[in-house]
């Protein structure tokens, strides 16, 4: 027998997402906490903030829900019920190529002046992370071409339109556009952007490739804000501390949650969300916003 979180949570008119194995609430240790930083996970029924860390779940209950803490015990044997759990298979395509080429193989004066647009080196990028572009016809065109390396083998790429995102959604065109995966030696969803350049035993998680290039090494990428099961393990294999920084919009900040509630899991202890609240990507942080960050990744 279980208790039945949800139902518990709506008698109580508490606000909560869930899926089939967390339900994720406001964090009642956290001062001003509206990201729903809090999971309570249902099967170990165990309580973990992504912010301030694990909880005491009958201490966390009794916050929640505003009740004395002698009363909790008569409370929550009413709401004890059968509980399980199902997932769904899904077939995805493999990867099978044993070689690829980049659509583009230099770094042309277009590219470089929409990288020093967005406030990059373009020699630097070049060369750090071999970015080049732009084309300006074929299946690729107006694009910075983005390859992706995993064991400093290149095993795909990406491409960014120079295009604004209200631009690409006028003609009706993806943003970010990767090299499909049977035509890559391996499926950029199952690796993780710059993971060759993390040395530390804690790193950042980001969205996408312009995110990393700002932060540096010891920062990935996961390339979208859906995380596969083979992302999920390279990071509990490689790393003690994981700290996700999405984009401060809602939908990337829940999708954020949802990944470190994944993560903590299945084994990882120190995990954390952060929401930079600012108005724009990562990817596009000052040098003094990248300070006030390194300071929060040190409390």
């Amino acid at each position: 027998m279980k208790i039945d979180f949800i139902r518990l949570l709506k008698d109580f008119k508490i606000d909560f997402d869930s899926n089939a194995e967390w339900v994720n609430i406001n964090c009642p240790f956290c001062k001003n906490d509206s990201g729903k930083h809090g999971g309570i996970n249902l099967a170990g029924e165990y309580f973990n903030c992504f912010k301030c860390g694990q909880h005491n779940i009958k201490k966390t209950l009794q916050l929640a829900l505003g009740i004395p803490y002698f009363q909790l015990d008569t409370i929550l044997e009413s709401y004890l019920s059968a509980f399980g759990t199902t997932r769904k298979k899904a077939t995805k395509k493999t990867a099978n190529a044993s070689m690829i080429s980049l659509p583009i193989d230099e770094l042309n004066s277009m590219a470089s002046k929409y990288l020093l647009k967005r406030n990059f080196d373009p020699e630097y990028l070049n060369k750090k992370y071999g970015v080049v572009g732009i084309n300006i016809a074929g299946p690729w065109a107006y694009r910075i071409i983005i390859p992706i390396y995993f064991n400093n083998r290149l095993v795909s790429f990406q491409g960014r339109s120079i295009f604004s995102k209200r631009k690409c959604k006028e003609l009706k065109i993806l943003r970010y556009k990767t090299l499909s995966v049977p035509e890559s030696i391996i499926d950029p969803k199952d690796i993780l952007y710059n993971l060759d350049n993390c040395r530390k035993d804690s790193v950042i998680v980001t969205e996408g490739a312009p995110d990393v290039w700002n932060l540096g090494d010891d920062t990935v990428a996961t390339l979208g804000t859906g995380m596969t099961d083979a992302q999920l393990n390279l990071l509990r294999e490689k790393f003690k501390t994981v700290t996700f920084l999405f984009d401060p919009d809602p939908e990337a900040q829940k999708r954020a949650i949802e990944q470190a509630t994944r993560l903590a899991m299945v084994g990882i202890k120190n995990v954390f969300v952060i929401d930079t609240q600012l108005k724009h990507d990562p990817g596009d942080m000052t040098e003094k916003e990248k300070k006030q960050l390194k300071a929060e990744l040190l409390k």
